[in-house]
Order: structure tokens, then C-alpha cells, then sequence
């Protein structure tokens, strides 16, 4: 098996109380043949998903919301 490894820092503004803060997050290296392997014995055998379904809804939702923000250059509200 070959694995790719892209690494790269993500960094996050948070505004809360009108003060702006960033963060960076080291990115942690991952495998798509590993995940597709484990998408496809979920598929295949029943096995467990690899991402359980309401977090993959939620990094949709952020990157949805990142690209809203991108585009408007405003911030957009995040209620957890």
C-alpha cells in the first residue's frame, strides 16, 4: 500500500466578546485508501462507518459557512 501525506496548519479567527483570536491547528496526516477501504466494508459487510454521520454534517456545515464568510469578507455567527 502506498499512503500520501499532506500537511498542512489550518488557522482558525474566533471572535467572541469583540476580540478577535487565532488559533493554528496542525492538520493530522491521513490516508484516502484507508478511508475509502473502510467506506467500502461499511458498504459491503455492514462494518461501522469510519465517520459517524452527524460529524460529517457538521464539517459540511463549517466549510459551507467558511466559504459564505470568505465570499461576503464578514463573519458569520456559529451557534454551538
Amino acid at each position: 500500500k502506498r499512503y500520501y501525506c499532506f500537511i498542512f496548519i489550518l488557522v482558525v479567527s474566533l471572535l467572541k466578546d469583540e476580540k478577535i483570536s487565532e488559533s493554528k491547528i496542525k492538520c493530522v496526516p491521513g490516508s484516502y485508501q484507508e478511508y475509502y477501504e473502510k467506506v467500502f466494508q461499511c458498504l459491503l459487510n455492514k462494518n461501522q462507518n469510519p465517520v459517524e454521520p452527524l460529524s460529517a454534517l457538521n464539517v459540511i456545515k463549517l466549510i459551507e459557512l467558511s466559504l459564505e464568510s470568505a465570499s461576503s469578507k464578514k463573519w458569520i455567527v456559529i451557534n454551538s
